[in-house]
């Protein structure tokens, strides 16, 4: 039997109790007949890509999911560029940006309004303001991406190792850019934090000059007035899902990011417009049953209660997972009656939904369900009951070799079936010809 896998990722459904819900997580909290009958059929654990406590983003924990190393990992910059198609070559050095308002205080510039209220053709307007900019030589380019984000994309051999400059919440400073420490291109760093400094202080005063800010303090709005930065990286060369794996993949989502994770690790994308649940991910659940003809493993995608957790709102979050809930259970009986799948519920990382912390370190649940995986006595799908489960505590790559185990594609190890080691089997080999030439 070709066994097939489809790996359900609820962005950012994990979360923290909150005392309004009676010390519950939302998840908790929510009621999920379609996520907790998953669960009642399949074994659960907890996921953690490293160390408890440690609080990893998006695109990394999701990549180290998908069995890479940090060392493999490029930054959000290049990824955020790759998924807008935006053309990069192997020496540049990219960022992720956005646009805010900030105001002058003893020779600083504080953040007053780090998501402002402004059109996108205003937008465009005030990247294309900031999009060239050149110092010793050396180019620093700005592309909007969507909204106020974009990416700054410094052109020639400089250095990724440099800090951010976004404060990233809060009225706070914009930061002053400085090279990392004890890299082995120091001196190059310190150029390339100095010349991100030129390039912001420059795009400060070229933003509060142009029309569109003149226009917006005559009408007594706060001027969009400050790049700020933030993850720079540079594109990496690395193996891709299907020579890791050997698995023909397939990610489905809405967002940038995703298609450019997918571009990276060389998996396939396919793009599906943001809906509100419970639409979003029933109608990417059955894109994916359509595409399992062409594919082993497909990654779908759905994040749409970031919206309720970045607003700091606990019971809308819980509110918005039962939505999620309600798009799963309609396309679980095109899931169950297939012999051939197994399914992977979990979350990437928690989003906390009370407190100022956007992300926290705690493990997340997960489910595997479907064709030969063991039950255990989990009934529910959340923070507490998936604890309880048979899979424990996994880590790192366990996520992607627990699913090459379930698929029946797991190598022994020790097996030498090629001469590269690998985790699944067959491996690529040449039969041994009975006459030599």
């Amino acid at each position: 039997m070709n066994v097939k896998c489809l790996l359900i990722m609820l962005d950012g459904i994990a979360d923290r109790s909150h005392a309004i819900l009676g010390h519950k997580t939302p998840l908790q909290k929510a009621k999920t007949p379609a996520l907790a009958r998953l669960a009642r059929l399949g074994c659960s654990g907890m996921y953690h890509p490293g160390l408890r406590g440690q609080v990893y983003s998006g695109e990394t924990a999701q990549l180290i999911i998908f069995g890479y190393d940090m060392e493999d990992i490029p930054g959000r910059g290049p990824l955020e560029a790759l998924g807008a198609e935006i053309p990069l070559a192997k020496s540049d050095v990219v960022a992720m940006a956005r646009l805010a308002c900030a105001e002058e205080k003893e020779g600083m510039l504080v953040l007053r309004d780090g998501k402002p209220d402004i059109g996108n053709d205003q937008l465009r307007e005030l990247y294309d303001t900031v999009k060239h900019y050149s110092r010793k030589g050396i180019n620093v380019g700005a592309r909007q991406i969507k909204g106020i984000h974009g990416v700054i994309m410094i052109s020639g051999e400089m250095s990724p190792h440099i800090t951010d400059s976004d404060p990233f919440s809060g009225e706070k400073p914009v930061r002053m850019v400085q090279a990392w420490s004890g890299v082995e291109d120091a001196t190059r760093a310190a150029e390339s934090a100095e010349l991100v400094n030129s390039y912001l202080r420059w795009a400060y005063h070229a933003l509060s000059a142009s029309p569109v800010n003149v226009a917006r303090k005559k009408a007594g709005q706060r001027p969009v007035n400050v790049m700020v930065t933030q993850r720079a990286g540079r594109l990496k060369q690395v193996a891709p899902v299907r020579e890791r794996y050997g698995l023909r993949s397939l990610c489905i989502s809405s967002s940038t990011i995703r298609r450019g994770m997918a571009s990276y690790i060389g998996m396939d994308h396919a793009y599906s417009p943001a809906m509100p649940p419970p639409e979003d991910v029933s109608v990417k659940v059955q894109l994916a049953l359509e595409k399992f003809a062409e594919y082993d493993f497909i990654h779908v995608h759905t994040g749409e209660q970031d919206d309720s957790a970045s607003s700091k709102d606990p019971g809308g979050k819980a509110r918005m997972i039962e939505d999620i809930d309600r798009g799963i259970k309609t396309m679980l009986p095109s899931l169950l009656k297939r012999d051939d799948l197994i399914i992977v519920v979990m979350a990437e990382n928690p989003l906390t939904s009370g407190e100022p912390l956007i992300l926290s370190g705690e493990p997340v649940p997960v489910i595997f369900c479907g064709h030969g995986v063991r039950r255990d006595r989990v009934r529910h799908y959340d923070e507490i009951s998936a604890s309880q489960g048979a899979l424990g505590l996994m880590r790192g790559k366990e996520i992607m070799l627990e699913i090459l185990n379930c698929m029946g594609r797991s190598a022994f190890a020790g097996l030498r079936e090629s001469p590269v080691e690998i985790p699944y089997r067959p491996g690529k080999s040449s039969p041994l010809k009975i006459t030599h030439d």
